[in-house]
């Protein structure tokens, strides 16, 4: 019996993800998974499974056609808790860099969005995915259920993502194994919430079908599944998918080039960038945090701010140029005029304009270098709401835009970019690697 499987796109392996996969080596770029769900949902499905196997009627579809099993089998898995939902997002946490996007039924979803914001993660409103004549009610008194929530939480630092779908529709398709899903649902969830390249985990992968979807829409996949023959299945499934090649896919290499220092270091150490080919930023994160630290990082902020929201401060001759908002740095010598906190005791922002006369645009002679928290001081609120707002704002966007010895915050370091570095020996680290 195999107890893993694996490829340059895929890994697959059998038994629990707390011991299968609590040993792999780096970050998932996203979590996407059909877990069990609640104990009303499983009971109503063994339930309806012993009627229609009385009946005879075997596991028919509303359209006419027969699944795979002929008969509707009792669920061989366990239902799971809100201890199960907090355990599990507990685990992926620290593991997973980009979104989750866990499927429910409605029982668990505020389960499952308490156990997100729990962990610092910003949770949403459940997106329901119809599939249609995905059930049906034996017992003939009342509606079928044919919906199932995909609960989605995202780090709070993923905040330019983009507007995603709030309900997925379509037919119920074949399922390969009880509780499975159809693929087309699958791949509209990777398709919205991973980019191409991307390696997407699924902890409870059943037959693969997540797995599967994730290599027809270009990413890489692994999993685990803790049943042997709904284990068996997959792995069957992913080598028939491989042999009749139906997606295109490369491996892209999971080390990056710094074009400012030149280091060498694994994906994580480079921030999501949208619109560069590789998906990630061309400088590491320590080159990017120092350049932002900055007269001329800060000018450019500035003036991207600027174009987007308050165009007219950068016309000409009374508006912003780079040789202006240089002047008055070497002006105040890069301390907010009104703490008098320095640009180094600062991370990954620096000081900002602010009007000193509110009904005039942000253009020169109205403006003086303030930080954050002495732009919004101003407004005269009391200390407390003034300090609460400090705290909600570093649970939002990290500790580097606070004035640390104004308010009595400790200094955060810039990132130590060694954790990132790949060994002196050049030794290429292996992600699917098998112990």
């Amino acid at each position: 019996m195999e107890l893993s499987q694996s490829s340059a796109a895929w890994d697959f392996r059998l038994g629990r993800y707390q011991d299968t996969l609590g040993t792999f080596v780096g970050k998932v770029d996203a979590v996407i998974t059909d877990p069990p769900y609640s104990a009303r949902t499983h009971e109503g499905h063994d339930a309806g499974a012993n009627l229609a196997n009385r009946a005879g009627r075997g596991w028919a579809r509303s359209d006419g056609g027969i699944d795979v099993f002929r008969s509707r089998r009792e669920l061989s898995y366990s239902h799971w808790t809100p201890e199960d939902v907090e355990a599990f997002v507990a685990f992926w946490a620290p593991r997973n860099q980009g979104w989750f996007v866990c499927l429910s039924d409605s029982d668990l979803c505020g389960v499952w969005r308490t156990a997100f914001e729990r962990r610092g993660l910003t949770g949403f409103q459940p997106v329901p995915i119809c599939i249609r004549g995905m059930t049906v009610r034996m017992s003939g008194d009342g509606p079928s259920s044919w919906a199932v929530y995909a609960n989605v939480a995202r780090p709070k630092a993923l905040c330019s993502w983009g507007t995603l779908p709030g309900f997925y529709e379509g037919p119920q398709g074949e399922r390969q194994h009880i509780g499975g899903k159809p693929l087309w649902a699958m791949q509209s969830l990777i398709r919205d919430y991973t980019r191409v390249g991307d390696l997407v985990c699924d902890p409870c992968a059943g037959a693969a079908t997540t797995l599967i979807a994730a290599l027809r829409e270009e990413r890489r996949a692994i999993g685990s599944e803790i049943n042997e023959e709904t284990f068996e299945v997959g792995l069957r499934r992913l080598r028939d998918e491989a042999k009749q090649a139906i997606f295109a896919f490369s491996r892209p290499d999971p080390h990056k080039q710094c074009a400012k220092c030149g280091g060498t270091f694994l994906l994580a150490a480079f921030k999501r960038d949208r619109n560069q080919l590789s998906g990630r930023q061309s400088w590491c994160i320590r080159c990017k945090a120092e350049w932002e630290t900055t007269p001329e990082g800060a000018w450019k902020r500035f003036r991207s701010w600027a174009e987007k929201n308050e165009p007219t401060s950068l016309l000409a001759p009374h508006g912003w140029t780079e040789t202006a908002y240089l002047d008055l740095w070497k002006k105040t010598k890069g301390e907010c005029e009104s703490c008098g906190a320095k640009l180094n005791e600062w991370q990954r922002s620096g000081h900002r304009l602010d009007r000193i006369d509110n009904n005039r645009p942000h253009i020169p002679g109205n403006c003086r270098l303030v930080c954050w928290p002495c732009n919004h001081r101003k407004c005269d609120r009391p200390p407390s709401v003034f300090l609460a707002e400090i705290e909600n704002w570093i649970s939002k966007y990290g500790r580097g835009r606070i004035p640390w010895g104004e308010h009595g915050y400790e200094s955060v370091a810039l990132p130590d970019i060694e954790e990132f570095r790949i060994d002196k020996q050049n030794i290429q680290i292996d992600i699917f690697a098998q112990p």
